[in-house]
């Protein structure tokens, strides 16, 4: 990620460099006065919104050893789009916070998460995007908080198989290219990009590819998906996975009714460290249910996460394979089974502010040094589109 200092300046050039009477410069390089560039021509083809969350945490690590976080956090997206041209936009988010949180937001500084140029065809069943976006690693890559965007995940923090790409609120940033395409049955997914880094590091010189399908059944308003990802990052540093990654995911989204809504998910994922004595494998699971009432929605979650070995022991397994959940200065044996609970409850104040309460306990299966180290507690926050 890049950091930026200067997010005026960012939208001056975006506006500029995109701006139609760009087309007019004459072969000094300059503008004729007549056609030189008007704030109403940057007004009307950049568009700027994002995102702005708020809100208190109140969680406590079971052994005396972690420091409790009870905290207020803050966090910002700001997003650019413009047109190019039909079916052409150009679009780059930046994200802050004033750092050091519970959540992992990017700050103090603003960071450049997303930039990139997105085609679509007349008939909106081929997208190609090339640029940075989000891992399309499954259905609930789209349904995940974004650090100040919860809007499109039915709980506040994300399930443990995505918290382990990317902390609790965030998703996996990828550089490369990526093509969506939309058919009668459903949607066709082929990425290739740099890897894990999440920037324009590729020292081993060979390409993550993600490869997905999905088939919508619309007698039983389902959808389900198969994903494959590989990605060899063995030579990169953190904060890629810094190992020889392979992943896939199936996964499927029903509706039940009109007003109630089904997840699941199951995967297994390899983290590959080239070490004989070490086990690799970890397997995933999440469940989850959402209930609308209007502007109200109710909403609950059970997510795993299993490394193959997960006998607490604190050794045996991959130094490479993270440990998703909460942790506040504990020690914590990371080969171990973790459990995620969560309950919440949303309510949409109006379309673009929503409110959200969420109950979360993350269970570790074995205790440490003789003590348990689960977290739990209580969520709030208000986050606002504009």
């Amino acid at each position: 990620m890049i950091k930026i200092k200067n997010i005026g300046l960012v939208a001056t050039c975006l506006a500029i460099l995109t701006s139609p009477s760009m087309a007019n410069l004459n072969d000094s390089g300059l503008f004729p006065l007549e056609k030189r560039p008007q704030l109403s021509d940057f007004i009307d083809n950049v568009r700027i919104g994002g995102s702005i969350l708020g809100g208190v945490n109140l969680l406590t690590q079971t052994t005396r050893a972690a420091t409790n976080r009870y905290q207020f956090d803050y966090a910002a997206n700001i997003d650019f789009e413009t047109r190019l041209a039909p079916g052409v936009n150009a679009f780059l988010q930046l994200q802050t916070s004033p750092g050091k949180g519970t959540y992992g937001f990017p700050g103090p500084g603003a960071e450049l998460t997303d930039v990139g140029i997105e085609y679509t065809n007349r008939a909106r069943t081929v997208t190609v995007v090339v640029g940075s976006y989000d891992t399309p690693f499954g259905q609930q890559t789209g349904m995940l908080s974004n650090n100040a965007d919860t809007f499109n995940n039915n709980l506040i923090i994300n399930p443990l198989l995505y918290s382990a790409f990317a902390g609790p609120m965030g998703t996996l940033n990828t550089l490369g290219a990526k093509a969506n395409w939309d058919s009668s049955i459903g949607t066709s997914t082929v990425s290739v990009s740099n890897g894990t880094d999440e920037s324009a590091t590729n020292p081993d010189g060979q390409f993550e590819i993600v490869i997905g399908q999905s088939l919508f059944i619309e007698e039983i308003k389902t959808e389900l998906s198969g994903t494959f990802m590989k990605s060899n990052d063995i030579e990169n540093a953190k904060p890629g996975f810094s190992s020889d990654f392979q992943g896939w995911v199936i996964d499927g989204i029903s509706i039940i009714g009109t007003s109630t809504e089904v997840i699941g998910s199951y995967s297994q994922l390899t983290y590959g460290d080239e070490q004989d004595g070490t086990e690799d494998i970890v397997t995933s699971l999440i469940a989850e249910a959402r209930h609308n009432m209007g502007e109200l929605f109710v909403s609950g979650r059970v997510s795993t996460w299993v490394p193959e070995d997960s006998d607490g022991s604190g050794s045996g397994m991959s130094a490479t394979i993270p440990s998703p959940a909460f942790n506040f200065g504990a020690t914590v044996s990371p080969d171990q089974a973790i459990t995620r609970y969560e309950l919440g409850v949303g309510y949409f104040h109006k379309e673009n502010v929503l409110l959200k309460a969420e109950w979360v306990w993350d269970n570790y299966e074995k205790e440490t040094a003789g003590q348990e180290t689960d977290v739990s507690g209580l969520l709030l926050i208000a986050n606002v589109r504009f």
